[in-house]
């Protein structure tokens, strides 16, 4: 034991991070928190590692094993049996997404791959659940073998093996009590969310350029195209701030298109977090047009700086942002284009800024979470 900066005596710990496999080449909040998590936890004296395989987290040495991600509970089932068989104690940060919001993108969304399993007449369930298992057979992960047919029931098999569990959101922590009864230890660990170098409202919107600015990477589940479309209905600017996932190559196309016919749309590829303020302080509106999120931390830091902001229904942000936060409905948008994107419009207002957590105050809670499983 050792006397930790936080003031009390901490347990000296090894943690492993075990990321899906793609986690150190794929931009993302997954593994951004993550090196955050790292970094709070070496200042502690801690040590920690990253793994993207359960053949390497077979070489580690291992007091907790932190997982990340219940909507990938086929690749997670590798690292369990690996962290089992070490007797090692396991925690889930759980980053689940509403499902409603995954259902809405299944039948209304432009994804390529739910198309065709819709064609094929899969439910939402059965389709996530293919989705996962073919990447993992793809990527010659030995892991796909692991899952069933159900998504639902993959999730469940999942955090039922758990030790400790750790929904991001209030919302979360209810949604995974009533649908999984999960009977490992629970913490909320919230992201942190300290955004610095804010200008006031007035000055921020002297002059602003855009009517609308949208944050996040371009992608069906983001449904970038369908915003895009809307505003070029209806006749407004917007400017998409986020890095295009080429992985989607017709969306991709599509996307481009859309940007290359009209000087109203403008795309600007992702930048660092801390010029980002002056990127949202180039419009009034924030608009969110995603089929679902967990806690957006885009979201924050535009209601932070004062924008007009209306959101995805489909989201756990209420917690961070209060009840009065304003969302829509993002199938709206493909029924309606202009006129559902009128009315998100005709909602948006400046809602109270998240309070500030310091992510060594997150980390702290996570430190709690991890030594009430920890065996001594």
């Amino acid at each position: 034991m050792s006397e930790g900066a936080m003031g009390d005596s901490r347990l000296e710990m090894r943690v492993v991070f075990a990321l899906r496999s793609d986690a150190l080449t794929k931009p993302g909040g997954d593994s951004s928190k993550v090196h955050r998590y790292r970094s709070h936890l070496a200042a502690l004296g801690w040590d920690s590692s990253i793994v993207t395989s359960p053949q390497d987290l077979a070489k580690e040495r291992a007091d907790v094993v932190h997982i990340v991600n219940l909507d990938l509970p086929i690749e997670n089932s590798g690292y369990v049996r690996v962290a089992n068989r070490m007797g090692a104690p396991i925690a889930l940060s759980t980053i689940r997404h509403p499902f409603d919001g995954v259902e809405a993108m299944y039948h209304h969304g432009a994804d390529s791959f739910y198309k065709s399993t819709r064609r094929l007449l899969l439910s939402a369930d059965q389709a996530v659940a293919a989705r996962e298992r073919i990447k993992l057979f793809r990527a010659k992960n030995p892991s796909w073998r692991l899952g069933g047919s159900s998504f639902f029931r993959n999730q469940h098999r999942l955090i039922g093996s758990v030790d400790a569990y750790l929904p991001m959101a209030e919302g979360e922590r209810l949604d995974l009590e009533r649908l999984f009864r999960p009977p490992g230890q629970c913490s909320v660990v919230r992201n942190g969310f300290t955004f610095g170098g804010l200008k006031t409202a007035e000055e921020a919107f002297a002059d602003p350029t855009f009517d609308v600015i949208s944050v996040g990477r371009i992608e069906p589940r983001k449904n970038s195209v369908a915003l895009a479309r809307a505003a070029l209905q209806l006749g407004v600017t917007v400017k998409f701030v986020g890095a295009l996932n080429t992985k989607h190559r017709a969306y991709a196309m599509e996307f481009e298109r859309l940007v290359e016919s009209s000087s109203a749309i403008v795309h600007q590829p992702a930048v660092p977090q801390d010029e980002l303020p002056k990127i949202l302080a180039q419009a009034t509106t924030y608009v969110n047009p995603a089929w679902f999120e967990v806690v957006s931390q885009a979201d924050a830091e535009a209601a932070t700086l004062g924008l007009k902001i209306v959101t995805t229904k489909h989201s756990y942000i209420q917690d961070a942002l209060g009840p009065s936060t304003p969302v829509f409905d993002p199938t709206d948008l493909i029924a309606t284009p202009a006129d559902a994107l009128a009315a998100a419009l005709g909602k948006a207002t400046t809602v109270s800024p998240p309070a500030p957590i310091q992510w060594s105050d997150a980390v702290a809670d996570l430190v709690r979470a991890y030594e009430g499983i920890v065996r001594r």
